[in-house]
């Protein structure tokens, strides 16, 4: 029996929240395997901090982690996934599985 393997998508954003939310909702209506789910993101204005909030409630699922220190943050997300990582952006979605 083949066991499923367990994916870490680790998705880059910076002041697309609409965009993201696309990418997002096609990423787990369209994924075929198993997944966890974080997105680094920043932001250059209060009214998209307040966007990302709003988005980070409709996904619960999703580890939200505001950028500081990009580099050290991607290394640390890519040190402790399972056994394959996934990158992603903010301006693509998924169209099938």
């Amino acid at each position: 029996m083949l066991r499923r393997r367990m994916v870490d998508v680790i998705c880059f954003s910076k002041d697309r929240p609409l965009q993201l939310d696309a990418y997002l909702r096609s990423l787990r209506q369209e994924a075929r395997f198993d997944f966890r789910a974080a997105v680094l993101y920043q932001t250059s204005a209060p009214a998209y901090a307040d966007a990302y909030d709003r988005l980070s409630r409709r996904h619960p699922w999703v580890r939200w982690i505001r950028e500081e220190g990009f580099r050290a943050q991607v290394e640390g997300l890519v040190d402790r996934a399972a056994e394959a990582v996934l990158f992603g952006v903010d301006d693509a979605v998924y169209v099938g599985p």
